[in-house]
This record gives structure tokens, sequence and C-alpha cells, in this order.
């Protein structure tokens, strides 16, 4: 993957987490228990990947620039209608972890 794919990629993930993140909820029901939880996971796991697997940054500086975002959007989500929350933000920082390790793993195996 090249470099400015990555950031592409990287961009494009980031702007569809602050969508979903601050975008007002329609207050249905969860398909199962802790279901934000696991897409906090998710989507910031795909807003670590890309960067770690080009090897472009620091793998620090992508969890910390990622850690921040995460902190910035539940500080901003009761301005939006919606409950900001430290679990969320634990469960963004997991997610970091699981996609810096991904794209450290996908940066060995393809040489970067």
């Amino acid at each position: 993957m090249k470099h400015y794919v990555a950031y592409a990629l990287t961009l494009f993930v980031g702007v569809i987490i602050t969508w979903g993140m601050l975008s007002p909820s329609d207050g249905g029901q969860p398909p199962f228990a802790h279901f934000d939880k696991v897409m906090h996971v998710m989507a910031f796991a795909c807003l670590g990947f890309p960067l770690t697997a080009t090897r472009t940054h620091p793998s620090r500086r992508i969890f910390v620039a990622g850690l921040a975002f995460g902190a910035v959007i539940e500080l901003f989500q009761p301005h939006f209608g919606r409950t900001g929350d430290w679990i969320d933000l634990l469960a963004d920082m997991a997610g970091l972890c699981l996609g810096i390790a991904f794209g450290r793993l996908a940066a060995r195996v393809t040489g970067r």
C-alpha cells in the first residue's frame, strides 16, 4: 500500500468516525449488549491500521494522535445530543492497539 493511500484511508476513516459518533442517536435497541463498545474498537482499529502498515509514522505517534482524536470526540458528544463516556475512550484505546498490532504485522509480512 502506498503512503498516500494510507493517508487517504486514515482520513476517510476519521471522517466516518466523526460522523458516526457525533450524529444524533436513533435511540433504538442495539443488536447485542456492549455493541457500542465493539463498534468503537472496530472503528479505531481501522483508524490505526493504514499508517502503521506502511510505516509512514511511528506507532507511538499514531496511538497518541488517535487517542487524542477519540478524547475530543467524547468531549464534543454532549453538544450533539450524545453522551460522552470514558469507557468508550478505553474501547478506542483498545481498538488503536489492535489496529497498530495488525498494521505492524502486515508491515512485517509484506517486508516494509
